[in-house]
């Protein structure tokens, strides 16, 4: 065997090893732009509110939270809101200026 190849075997075993000991649900969430949940509907409220700095540190966020099944993050405001059990996001959405809707 070739150094390369039980290299590339090492980092590849080492990295499937540690997303089974993390639970690693995603790499990465759905992203719906200008989007947020219609919480008219009492099951839609969000279970817990972050001040984040950008989108990217409220999808880290929800990934690491097992609870999370969707986030809303907006960006005039900078909250973080964590959501779970939506039963169809997809149908529960209204238009959301400087909303980002975000799907494990």
């Amino acid at each position: 065997m070739h150094t390369t190849e039980a290299i590339y075997l090492t980092i590849h075993y080492c990295l499937i090893k540690l997303a089974v000991a993390f639970d690693v649900r995603s790499f990465r969430l759905s992203i719906v732009d200008n989007y947020q949940f219609d919480c008219a509907n009492t099951y839609c409220l969000p279970y817990a509110n972050f001040t984040e700095i950008n989108v990217r540190k409220c999808e880290i966020r929800c990934l690491a939270d097992i609870q999370c099944t969707a986030a809303i993050y907006n960006r005039s405001m900078s909250t973080c809101k964590l959501f779970t059990n939506q039963m169809d996001p997809m149908t529960n959405m209204i238009m959301g200026i400087n909303s980002v809707a975000l799907l494990v």
